[in-house]
């Protein structure tokens, strides 16, 4: 599912939580994972905290940051295509949102726990389909 990639950056920035031991600098507020991924933005004690940027093979989150995790308002972009816009809570999508699939289809609506919910889909073909 085009969706997967999107969850496994989500996962990634997950992993930020705690340093794990790898190269921090509180000044620059950079840190760089042992896989090569990279956080940049706000750090409060070596953790990222505020607003900032991962960028890992998965693709690219911006946004709001609470204790290493994704939450409040963010962008995630897959190296797959799709686009997740919208609200975090603690690492999950999860509140109002628009996640655009690759092939140009589109979900507006309400996510729960990484999930499309109520909301309406509409699919590349010009059809709009309401989920309830």
């Amino acid at each position: 599912m085009k969706g997967l990639a999107i969850v496994g950056l989500m996962v990634m920035l997950t992993g930020c939580a705690t340093n794990h031991g790898a190269p921090i600098d509180d000044d620059l507020g950079k840190i760089t994972l042992p896989d090569g991924a990279t956080y940049v933005g706000d750090l409060v004690n070596g953790v990222p905290e505020g607003y900032g940027t991962l960028k890992s093979a998965e693709g690219i989150y911006t946004g709001a940051i609470k204790q290493g995790k994704a939450h409040g308002f963010g962008k995630t972009v897959s190296t797959d295509g799709a686009v997740y816009e919208g609200e975090h809570v603690m690492g999950e999508f999860h509140g109002r949102g628009k996640l655009t699939l690759s092939d140009g289809s589109f979900f507006i609506g309400h996510m729960r726990h990484n999930k499309v919910g109520k909301g309406t889909m509409f699919l590349n073909d010009g059809r709009a389909v309401d989920l309830r």
